[in-house]
């Protein structure tokens, strides 16, 4: 499967490789998505929104179990990446503040990387 954000419909979405079976996953409370991220071991997705409030979500990969991960300091956070090795962290650029921070799965131990 293949997911993306896509800013202008305000949506994330998924579909096969050969485009079949398209599925709107979240569809409500974005304003302007822009990286996403899976870990398909663990069936989540993250993502960055740079809209108006700012913020980092997670979901099972299914759309469901939606979870704010982090909604405070935040400029435009754009770039994500997940540490596939240890299954416990996710990074993210945020272009506004200039920074690369990272927080475990579960939102918690925030830290900064590069000022």
């Amino acid at each position: 499967h293949i997911y993306w954000s896509d800013a202008k419909s305000q949506r994330i979405e998924v579909a096969t490789l050969d485009g079949r079976y398209r599925k709107w996953l979240i569809t409500t409370q974005l304003d302007q998505p822009a990286a996403i991220v899976v870990n398909p071991k663990l069936g989540l997705m993250f993502w960055t929104d740079q809209g108006k409030e700012p913020k980092i979500e997670s979901a099972w990969m299914n759309g469901e179990h939606r979870n704010i991960l982090v909604s405070q300091d935040l400029g435009w956070p754009n770039g994500l990446s997940i540490d596939y090795l240890n299954d416990d962290r996710i990074y993210w650029s945020d272009s506004k503040e200039d920074v690369i921070e990272t927080i475990k799965y579960d939102g918690t131990d925030r830290r900064l990387i590069i000022n």
